[in-house]
């Protein structure tokens, strides 16, 4: 049995990842070898790799799950191309001809890193569709006109991508709201074939056509120090921890410059070793269960869950919902109504993790969405004990609230009062 934070969310994954509603959620459950990322552009082909249009994608529908790499899933500068789905750096043979400013040397190699890749996939599963229509449409170098002809990309009468000043009114503006410039656009793909889900992002067969390639890849074999099992070794860790945007790493050693491990061994590899499916399962549940439940201000973040993944109430987030009451009540505002009243609505709503560990956890960064994140706190209990610490504290520093309201059936706000912390 694994102990400690990391195996809490390697079992938590385990136990929800057959769960399909996880995928439709917010923040989703992603499979290993899969990332989350903001994609402002779908573009949608013939199974002939033929061009067939293309649409902004709206704010709200643009979070999307994508296969990735062990470097792209955690890059923060240099190439490092995820394998399908990504920005038209990689995806535009010249890209600096559209960007119109000039593209350091180390991302000169993009497209061609990112084609290589794409051609790697190819062969190892040689009667894949969609792949082959993707590969095919993007060897005729017509994506940035086909997108222009399309309206979605606006130019110039050079060729040159207007910006954000120049063109507001370009859909990747004022319908994706990208936060950038064009030339910062994410793309996915859509396939149209047999297949009734012409959605690559949505293809079951695609994401396990995506973790078999990766796993006939995987060589570097060693001691898992969370599993305890001789297991492929994760040579790098993800990011996006707790938002998309977030550049930050709990766990990283590939840093030979300054003294992530030197002064204390002399390869990374003596630091530590975690195996790759491990570390994809633990990122892949704390960023599910952040985007869930989790509290954050600022950068400071807070989670607590159970390996069944049951909703758990954070003990630093607004009670209201637990605790909250019609104001019109008539019932005597005593302390032991009150505290009869926290006890009941407390043991009723966590009624089904009573019997099950809980696990707490706080992150917190030094420098924002770079750097190091840290791990600040974490305590497993029983759901009982977690419960019991919560009703104590709502029950000894209580008083009433009256700042919440809610729309009645009529319409109308309806002062909602709660005694509680």
């Amino acid at each position: 049995m694994m102990h400690g934070w990391m195996g809490s969310l390697i079992e938590t994954y385990d136990q929800c990842i057959s769960d399909p509603r996880t995928r439709s959620e917010s923040t989703p459950l992603v499979p290993i070898c899969h990332t989350i990322n903001n994609a402002q552009i779908t573009v949608t082909l013939s199974e002939d790799g033929e061009f067939i249009s293309a649409y902004a994608v709206p704010k709200e529908d643009q979070r999307t799950i994508i296969p990735c790499t062990e470097s792209s899933a955690g890059r923060t500068s240099g190439p490092s191309p995820h394998p399908l789905d990504d920005k038209l750096i990689y995806l535009v043979e010249d890209f600096q001809m559209i960007a119109g400013e000039p593209v350091s040397n180390s991302f000169k190699p993009s497209h061609r890193m990112y084609m290589e890749q794409l051609r790697d996939w190819m062969s190892h599963d040689p009667a894949n569709i969609k792949l082959a229509s993707i590969c095919k449409y993007l060897e005729g170098g017509t994506l940035v006109q086909d997108l222009v002809l399309a309206g979605i990309l606006a130019v110039g009468e050079d060729g040159v991508l207007l910006k954000k000043a120049e063109s507001p009114e370009s859909p990747l503006f004022s319908i994706s709201k990208i936060p950038n410039e064009q030339s910062e656009a994410f793309i996915r793909w859509s396939v149209v074939t047999d297949d009734p889900c012409i959605n690559t992002w949505e293809d079951e067969s695609m994401i396990s056509s995506w973790i078999s390639f990766v796993r006939s890849k995987m060589e570097d074999v060693g001691l898992c120090y969370v599993t305890g099992e001789m297991v492929p070794l994760a040579q790098n860790h993800p990011s996006k921890i707790r938002s998309t945007g977030d550049g930050a790493k709990i766990i990283s050693s590939n840093d030979t410059t300054y003294f992530t491990f030197r002064g204390r061994f002399e390869t990374s590899d003596q630091a530590y070793g975690i195996g790759f499916e491990a570390t994809q399962k633990m990122h892949s549940a704390l960023r599910w269960l952040i985007g869930r439940q989790g509290y954050c201000n600022g950068d400071l973040c807070i989670v607590a869950w159970t390996n069944a993944g049951d909703v758990v109430p954070s003990p630093v987030s607004d009670p209201m919902e637990q605790l909250g009451s019609d104001d019109d009540s008539n019932e005597a505002w005593t302390n032991t109504d009150a505290a009869l009243r926290i006890r009941t609505m407390l043991r009723g709503y966590n009624s089904r993790i009573l019997d099950r560990n809980v696990a707490i956890m706080g992150l917190d960064s030094a420098m924002g969405a770079k750097g190091r994140l840290a791990v600040i706190f974490f305590r497993e209990q029983l759901g009982e004990d977690f419960v019991e610490r919560l009703e104590t504290w709502h029950e000894s520093c209580a008083w009433i609230h009256r700042y919440g309201s809610v729309k009645g059936d009529d319409g109308k706000n309806k002062h909602i009062t709660f005694i509680g912390a």
